[in-house]
């Protein structure tokens, strides 16, 4: 509620506590469209999460059956090794992964956004 009333203020308006605007403008919405690339924004995104969503269903869906229907050797030694990765913060492999992303030369692209949230 919050977030709809704050976009339908401008200027000195978005400091005052009403719970609906005096004057509501909205010209913001349209501005949004006209002044930035917003549409083009949206669409990376929808572009991203699908794939990004994609490619986890396609890899955790094969490891998954693997992991949990075939017996092989070292098989819970790797799960552990699973489980202890997976209780880092994700901020702890921010360098490293910025350095691979770099490296591998998908800095400011989508792939490379694609890959940093698929790991």
């Amino acid at each position: 509620y919050w977030a709809v009333v704050s976009s339908l203020k401008g200027g000195q308006a978005l400091f005052g506590t009403g719970l609906l605007p005096r004057d509501p403008q909205w010209s913001n919405y349209t501005d949004l469209f006209v002044q930035q690339p917003f549409g083009r924004n949206i669409l990376n995104s929808v572009f991203v999460a699908a794939s990004v969503v994609a490619a986890s269903l396609a890899l955790a869906a094969g490891a998954a059956y693997a992991l949990g229907r075939v017996e092989f050797r070292g098989r819970t030694p790797l799960l552990m090794v699973i489980l202890g990765v997976s209780m880092f913060p994700q901020v702890a492999v921010l360098s490293g992964m910025f350095e691979l992303i770099r490296w591998l030369g998908l800095y400011n692209n989508l792939l490379g956004l694609t890959l940093s949230y698929l790991i």
